[in-house]
């Protein structure tokens, strides 16, 4: 069996024996982080709950530090605290193990600090000390990109670089090219989705907290509502982009003509403008909560419960726009447009509505 593995992975049999026990261990415990197993005496038991998932890594470090507790003390402490308070995480200073980082993520109710404000500096976190837990190592790295912001705002480019820079060890498959690109992604999805992203499909802008987030809505729904209502000019260039005049809707055969190209792309860029407008919109759960961070700025786009709606204003400009795109272009113009000039992200949100 060994030279078998070993002529598959075209590897050494000492090689192929490790990428057979590490596929085994993954698939039997997930994400558990193999040298939890390693270093703690873990009985059959344990085992067995981790295998059916009736034990999470969490769970079972909380579940070793009661024993350890317990053993050194006559009374068991009824709560628990991370070791390493915000005030020392977001600062420059030594490395911490990643117990101590572990810790700090925990929610408050297990002990830690983990909150929309948490960050961690860059500094305080080794190349090669997180490890395959993806709750754990993902809350790190989004701690260190609050910690990396600009006035709460990142970019998806530096978050490549810090899951390059701290997760790339982490990769355990023989392609080592295909496993980093999955390290890569996964672990920027993950980040992504304990951030705030931007509304608009096409930025890779992020916001590291509903606070940042919230103060930038006003300039961008001031942007959606300029471009969507001025629809009609943009009609009117179908006639710059021939040179000629033209009468009525475009005909299925005008979406072949080349000319219109720039012309596509300006209706296809005022798509995108839509599906910010819904994404803003189906964002805000709390409007009053959205008026209070962002101010009166707000106002101006409908934000007020009591006039059509939460969002009345920003609702119309984007309903308005879609109801004179779908009458005034042929289906086949919609369609050559939504095929070659917006992004997959923006043809679902518009086939949602």
């Amino acid at each position: 069996m060994a030279e078998a593995a070993a002529e598959y992975y075209g590897c050494s049999q000492a090689e192929a024996g490790r990428q057979l026990y590490e596929a085994w261990f993954q698939n039997t415990f997930g994400d558990v982080d193999p040298q939890l197993v390693a270093d703690t005496n873990l009985d059959a038991e344990d085992l067995q709950n981790l295998a059916a998932k009736d034990l999470s890594e969490d769970e079972l470090h909380a579940e070793l530090r009661r024993h350890a507790t317990s053993d050194d003390s006559d009374t068991t402490p009824t709560s628990y605290t991370a070791t390493v308070v915000p005030a020392e995480l977001e600062r420059s200073g030594p490395e911490l193990d990643y117990e101590d980082l572990r810790e700090a993520v925990q929610d408050p109710e297990d002990g830690g600090y983990w909150s929309d404000n948490l960050e961690i500096h860059p500094d305080r976190v080794g190349n090669t000390t997180l490890r395959a837990n993806h709750l754990v190592t993902s809350r790190v790295l989004a701690a260190m990109a609050r910690s990396c912001a600009n006035e709460g705002v990142f970019h998806e480019d530096p978050l490549t670089d810090l899951v390059q820079q701290y997760c790339l060890h982490l990769t355990d498959r023989f392609n080592a090219d295909r496993g980093n690109q999955y390290i890569i992604e996964t672990y920027k999805n993950n980040v992504k989705r304990l951030l705030w992203t931007h509304p608009r499909p096409s930025s890779k802008t992020l916001f590291t907290s509903e606070e940042s987030y919230y103060s930038a809505l006003p300039g961008l729904m001031n942007d959606c509502e300029t471009t969507l209502s001025g629809f009609a000019d943009i009609i009117l260039q179908r006639e710059e982009c021939l040179e000629t005049d033209l009468a009525g809707p475009l005909t299925a055969s005008l979406a072949e003509v080349e000319d219109l190209d720039d012309w596509y792309g300006i209706v296809g860029e005022a798509l995108e403008f839509v599906a910010t407008t819904r994404n803003i919109i189906s964002g805000i759960t709390d409007p009053d909560q959205f008026l209070e961070q962002a101010g009166d700025d707000a106002f101006d786009f409908g934000v007020r419960p009591e006039v059509d709606g939460p969002f009345g204003e920003l609702a119309k400009s984007q309903k308005e726009f879609m109801n004179l795109y779908e009458t005034n272009l042929h289906v086949h113009v919609q369609e050559k447009i939504e095929e070659n000039h917006v992004s997959p992200e923006v043809q679902n949100m518009l086939r949602r509505e």
